[in-house]
């Protein structure tokens, strides 16, 4: 077991997502459920230790997928389950960085935004054409949907946690 993973039973056990038993169609569930505490305590773990946030992407759903042969709707569950909570913090560090600047920075943080919702869509969608729709694709562009939101969480909680040290 990687060392990343080693405190992963313990949250689990305490955010109450331990359930006996799982089968690859349940996964999905799992990912998700305990998904934002998991990465919390990671971003937590490498702001302590001086570790890079970037070892956080990728934690639950690597986990998730490290559980048995799946589907792949079950693997695409497994990243999805990670993306909801990238999803969270990434609307909750934009809303403060954006409500922290002044009117020009923040009309400039919006189209930032907007170029980079569209990057990561045709980055994502990419992976069909490579893939000319085979099972790959679907997995491959959750992954890179859930690899994409996290990075800019951290890049918007690098402002976040320094806005208002401008």
């Amino acid at each position: 077991m990687k060392a990343r993973y080693q405190f992963l039973p313990a949250l689990l056990l305490a955010a109450g997502s331990v359930v006996s038993g799982f089968m690859a169609t349940a996964l999905p569930a799992w990912a998700g459920s305990g998904a934002d505490a998991i990465i919390a305590a990671c971003l937590a773990r490498t702001e302590d230790d001086k570790g890079d946030r970037r070892s956080c992407i990728g934690i639950v759903a690597d986990a998730c997928l490290g559980s048995g042969d799946m589907s792949t709707s079950a693997q695409v569950g497994c990243y999805d389950g990670e993306l909801k909570a990238w999803d969270v913090r990434l609307n909750t560090y934009y809303k403060k960085v954006l409500a922290d600047l002044p009117a020009k920075s923040a009309r400039q943080l919006r189209e930032s935004e907007r170029s980079w919702i569209e990057t990561r869509k045709t980055t994502c969608a990419f992976y069909d054409v490579f893939y000319e729709g085979g099972t790959m694709a679907r997995p491959m562009a959750a992954d890179c949907y859930n690899r994409m939101t996290a990075e800019r969480v951290l890049f918007l909680k690098s402002f976040a946690d320094g806005v208002g040290d401008r």
